[in-house]
């Protein structure tokens, strides 16, 4: 079964996945990097004064881009769910600076926002490993353009190593 979606499918031009979409299914992609959730801690040895730390003025502390990474991945499952279902119903876009506002992250521990995202990528994986490849074809109705449940799928693994990317190009030098 090919889990990966065509360049045709509906959401697969999602740029900075490319690398991801190398793997034939999502759940492949994780297996070799030695779980998901091991991915995000090996890119984010933080020390602990580096907690609050903005590499410039209006970006997000280390915190506030974990958090925007959890945020994210609950956002696009739900989309991956619908799609699968074959729900049609609208879903608009995620305001990221919103969810970024509404949210305080100051007190919470870098080990506590590990946990919960290593809670919220389980429930993804579950919600992908029993998706048979018919429902992974099936697209959600976001409202600027339709997208494929196994593209979402991509969409989530790109999004994580990006900011992973940025957290160790910009936060720990």
């Amino acid at each position: 079964m090919r889990f990966a979606p065509h360049s045709t499918e509906p959401g697969s031009d999602w740029g900075n996945a490319e690398r991801v979409s190398r793997s034939p299914h999502f759940r492949d992609y994780f297996a070799r990097r030695g779980g998901s959730w091991r991915a995000v801690e090996a890119g984010c040895p933080i020390p602990p004064e580096k907690h609050a730390y903005r590499y410039a003025e209006g970006k997000w502390t280390i915190k506030e881009v974990l958090m925007h990474i959890i945020d994210t991945e609950r956002v696009f499952a739900y989309r991956a769910l619908a799609a699968a279902r074959g729900d049609v119903t609208p879903v608009y876009r995620m305001d990221e600076e919103l969810y970024a506002r509404n949210v305080d992250v100051s007190n919470r521990t870098i080990g506590d926002l590990i946990s919960e995202f290593k809670t919220v990528r389980n429930a993804t994986e579950f919600l992908f490993k029993n998706m048979t490849d018919e429902q992974s074809k099936r697209s959600c109705n976001v409202v600027t353009h339709p997208m494929s449940a196994r593209a979402i799928g991509y969409f989530i693994i790109a999004h994580m190593l990006h900011h992973i990317g940025v957290l160790r190009a910009r936060y720990l030098p």
